[in-house]
C-alpha cells in the first residue's frame, strides 16, 4: 500500500558505516521496531531503505539535507521474512511478465 509520509525514525549511526541504521519507526502514533539491518540503495539525493518488522516490509527515503524521512509504502502481504529482504522488489517495481 503507498502512504508517502513523513514518519518519524530512531535511527543508529554506527563507526564504519556511512549511513544511519533504521531501527524503529514512529507511524500514525505507533512505533514500528524493526528487525535486522535492512537493505539501503544510495539514490542521488538521498537514501532508500527496505526494512522488515518480521511481517511487513517498509520502504522508506531519507534526504540527508533536510533530516527528512519519509515512509513511502508497506508491503503487507505477509509474505516478509527475515534474511528474504534480497528478493524485495523497490518501490514502484513490478516484477516483471512474459504477458503481452
Amino acid at each position: 500500500m503507498w502512504i508517502h509520509e513523513e514518519v518519524d525514525v530512531l535511527a543508529q549511526h554506527v563507526t564504519g558505516i556511512h549511513h544511519p541504521l533504521v531501527r524503529a519507526i514512529r507511524w500514525r502514533n505507533r512505533r514500528i521496531d524493526m528487525h535486522g539491518a535492512g537493505l539501503v540503495e544510495r539514490k542521488t539525493i538521498g537514501l532508500d531503505y527496505t526494512c522488515t518488522d518480521g511481517v511487513d516490509r517498509y520502504f522508506l527515503h531519507f534526504t540527508p539535507r533536510s533530516g527528512r524521512w519519509l515512509l513511502l509504502s508497506i508491503d503487507d502481504s505477509g509474505l516478509a521474512e527475515p534474511g528474504g529482504l534480497d528478493e524485495s522488489p523497490a518501490p514502484g517495481a513490478f516484477p516483471r511478465s512474459d504477458w503481452t
